[in-house]
């Protein structure tokens, strides 16, 4: 058995193997490489691509499939503005509390649909907006009602979100509504100089309800995964997924605040 060669570089000892094996790996991996090359080339390899820098691809496949989401939720825009039912007059200027139930990204939805969530402040799922309950209300929510869920809160309710959940834009910065001080700065002028005003004009639908809602940002409600499904289930009506659920609302605010 023939001893172990050694050769002696700049003072430290190298095996002859280590010095072979060096070469060796340089040589499987740029055969590697050029495999993964020849394979991307031929489209069997997938989530391995040729993209130079500063270049976005997108796939044939992907426009297909964003442009087909695109086109239902026209047609279903469509037909539900074909459908939309009689605005009930008794409920003329209520105060309704609307959250956004449904993830799907602005490029997956039609301009209309986009802008018509916009129009509302719902661009972001599990956000959730007052509002005075309108004909021109009414209709916009009909319109967006698979991707929304509203009712007529409690008092408590809102009193609850208002005191744990408000934030305010202040100098460019979103900022907690922690303070009376906060709310006399801003809306002092129309005699709202604390929380417990800003509850009563919400909550009673008074002369400055539009300043204090567009002072308020969109209120961002906790995520549970398929809770609003099992909690419309839960009171027996499993066929209406979204939409008008009245005073049910509260239990989903209370769920999610």
């Amino acid at each position: 058995m023939s001893k172990t060669l050694f050769k002696r570089l700049k003072g430290k000892v190298i095996k002859d193997t280590v010095l072979k094996g060096g070469k060796t790996l340089s040589v499987v991996r740029e055969k590697r490489r050029a495999r993964k090359i020849r394979s991307a080339l031929r489209g069997k390899r997938k989530g391995y691509t040729l993209r130079e820098p500063g270049i976005d691809y997108v796939s044939a496949e992907k426009i297909i499939k964003t442009t087909r989401q695109r086109n239902k939720s026209l047609s279903g825009l469509q037909r539900r503005s074909r459908t939309i039912p009689e605005f009930p007059k008794e409920d003329e200027g209520k105060l309704i509390f609307a959250i956004r139930v449904k993830v799907q990204n602005a490029s997956q939805m039609h301009t209309k649909v986009f802008k018509i969530l916009k129009l509302l402040r719902l661009n972001k799922f599990h956000s959730g907006v007052f509002l005075r309950l309108t004909k021109a209300t009414h209709q916009l929510l009909h319109l967006v009602s698979p991707y929304v869920v509203f009712g007529f809160p409690s008092t408590l309710s809102v009193r609850n979100l208002i005191f744990k959940r408000s934030y305010i834009m202040k100098n460019g910065e979103k900022t907690a509504l922690s303070s009376n001080k906060l709310v006399s700065e801003r809306l002092g002028k129309f005699d709202v100089i604390c929380l417990e005003d800003l509850v009563s004009q919400i909550v009673e639908r008074k002369e400055y309800f539009n300043k204090c809602t567009q002072f308020l940002l969109p209120f961002k409600l906790n995520f549970e995964r398929d809770f609003y499904k099992n909690l419309l289930r839960k009171h027996g009506i499993q066929k209406i997924k979204y939409g008008n659920i009245n005073e049910r609302i509260d239990d989903i605010i209370k769920q999610m605040n």
